[in-house]
Parts: structure tokens; sequence; C-alpha cells
């Protein structure tokens, strides 16, 4: 028999459902209570992010390194005499999407030797947390709010690899969010002070290791999110570039640098380069690549040159961008101080990468 939308049956069905699920939110909000918002004090690195650890074992590794965009530098998480692993909470950027990943370098990145001595993290458990600061909260050195720790974690195996992994929290994300604003209307219940303003804060915790050759120290030296790009080279010791220039056959890039002049950092023997755009601080630079044929020069290709780190690296950037391909047209921008790469999407939307 085939119901209609006027039988009785059905009225009492969606009645019922309707009912069952008006108890079923309301014993949620019930089961929250403000007490289980506990007060988090994040402290502004000025550089990429606010963070909060309660582990701090060695006052020369501390986790503000993790944000200075300089691999040379790490944050020590555990050293031997600590029997437990830490946790740290990390600010994520306002405008979190759904291809948001997290990027890492897992151990001590001054040199390969040193990574190896040093344990480096091989499980990490991750969630993303909902934080609000309410009206009258306020903080000179950072963020003071209160966050609800989430029980949505997903855990990571890292490689034991030198160098930045990227980890895809597409799923993590696609899960928190209409929780996150379920979180955000209970609260506004529950407490009678107004939300001033609202986060989402990532909590990583490291769950297993890599042991060092010699040190039982864990090390993590660089985070930052898909809205950056760090080097993947440490260019404490690179000294500053003085001057970026081509060579008289256009065909390589050369820098001088405190430490050495004429060094060639890009070399192709197959086409004519040309400095499209540099960075003020001769830190970052795009070249333009095309056909020694005059004839043949409709397709033109870009690169992005990491002059410092003595490397093209367009083919990392698009491992960590994918609507970016190399040779693709990109160009720079100062925001807020900082050195942006400008990627226009074919969409013709721009997405701008910090440069670190």
């Amino acid at each position: 028999m085939k119901y209609t939308l006027t039988n009785p049956k059905i009225k009492y069905m969606r009645l019922f459902s309707a009912i069952f699920l008006f108890f079923v939110l309301c014993s949620g909000i019930k089961a929250q209570k403000l007490d289980q918002w506990v007060d988090i004090a994040l402290v502004d690195t000025m550089h990429y992010g606010a963070f909060y650890s309660k582990n701090i074992p060695d006052l020369r590794y501390p986790p503000a390194q993790l944000f200075d965009a300089n691999l040379s530098t790490c944050w020590v998480s555990r050293m031997p005499k600590d029997k437990t692993y830490p946790s740290i909470y990390i600010l994520i950027p306002r405008n979190i999407t759904s291809n948001f990943a997290l990027n890492i370098f897992s151990g001590y990145g001054k040199s390969q030797s040193l990574f190896l001595k040093n344990a480096r993290p091989e499980k990490i458990r991750i969630s993303l947390n909902t934080g609000v600061v309410p009206d009258g909260y306020t903080s000179e050195w950072g963020v003071f709010g209160k966050i609800l720790n989430s029980s949505d974690k997903q855990t990571f195996s890292l490689t034991d690899t030198y160098g930045v992994q990227q980890i895809d929290l597409q799923n993590l994300v696609a899960e928190f969010l209409p929780q996150h604003i379920r979180n955000l209307s209970i609260y506004k219940t529950l407490d009678k002070f107004p939300i001033y303003d609202t986060l989402v804060i990532l909590k990583l915790e490291i769950l297993s290791v890599f042991p060092g050759t010699s040190s039982e120290d864990v090390c993590i030296s660089e985070i930052f999110f898909n809205d950056c790009f760090v080097s993947s080279k440490s260019c404490s010791p690179c000294g500053r570039a003085k001057n970026v220039y081509l060579n008289e056959e256009a065909n390589t890039l050369l820098v001088d640098t405190d430490k050495k002049k004429a060094n060639a950092i890009f070399v192709d023997n197959k086409s004519v380069l040309q400095i499209f755009e540099m960075t003020s601080d001769k830190r970052w630079a795009i070249l333009l690549l095309t056909n020694p044929d005059p004839s043949n020069r409709a397709k033109a290709e870009y690169r992005v040159i990491d002059v410092l780190g003595e490397e093209d690296a367009s083919k990392k950037i698009e491992n960590v961008f994918p609507n970016y391909k190399v040779g693709d047209f990109v160009s720079f921008k100062e925001k807020d101080g900082r050195d942006h790469l400008v990627i226009q999407e074919k969409s013709g939307k721009k997405i701008y990468v910090e440069l670190r």
C-alpha cells in the first residue's frame, strides 16, 4: 500500500521523529556545562600564530621556535626525564576551509646529522577545538579565552624523513565545522557574557617517536598551515643576498651573498631567463623562462626561486598547493609587512601564500 502525505500514520511517525529529535538536542545542550569550557592563554609568537603548551622542558628550545620560519631552531618537546609526551595548542587561521592542511618538519632541521641524533615524532594525534573570547577577557601579550576540548581526534603516522611533511585535515575539518557551529550556539545559552570573538584551536599530541642515535630529546623544527610556505633549507648560515642577477648568456641565475659571490642557483641552457620579480630582501625571486628561438616564444614558464635556499621551489609549492602547477603565472605582493606569493586560480580567485 502506498501512503500519501495525508496518511495519518505518516503524520504520527513524523511527529514522533520530531519529538525524538527535540529531546536528543535538548539532552545534548544540558549535557554540556559551562565548566567544560576551560580557560586557555595563547601566546602570540609575533611570527605566524599563537600557541599554548604547559611543557617547556628546555628554555633554550621553546615552542615559539615552531613558528619562527627557521628550520635551524626547534622545540624540544620532551627530554629523557619526562615520562609523558606533551601536547601543544595552536590558534589556526580564521577562514578554515575543507582543504585545510598542517605542515610539519618533524625532527631537528639544523642538519641531517642532528636530525638523526635526536628523537622525532612518529605518531601524532590532532583534534580541532572550539574556542571563544568572552567579552571582558583581555590580554596584552596574546589571546585569552575559553576552549571546549573535542572528542573527535585523528591519528597520523609521520615518515622518518628530513623535510617538511603535509598532513591533510580535510576529513577532520568536515566533521568539526558543524559541531563548531553547534558548540558556539550552545555556549551562548550557558554564559551570560556575550562572545567577543570565536576561535578554532588545533591540539597536537605526540603519541610515539623515532629514537635518536645519541639523544632522547624529541624535536620539531617547524609547523605551519597551508596558506604558508617555508623553505626546506635552513638559511641562517647562508648570509644575506646582496645582488641577484643573470649571466651574459641569460641562462643562469647568480647571487652574491655575505659568504660567496657569483653562486649559480638556477641553470637552464634550453631557455632564456628573465628576472620577472623579486622580494625587497632578495630572498625570493620569480624567473620567466622563454624559448631561445624568437619565433617560438608563445609559451612562457614562471619559476619560484628560493634564493638563499639555492633551489627552484616551484615543485614543492605545487605539492602543498594543488591549484598551482609548475610554470603557472605567479607574482609577489607584500601584505601586513610580509612577502606573499600570489597564485591565481582559473576561476580568477587569488591565493596569497606567505613565504618564509
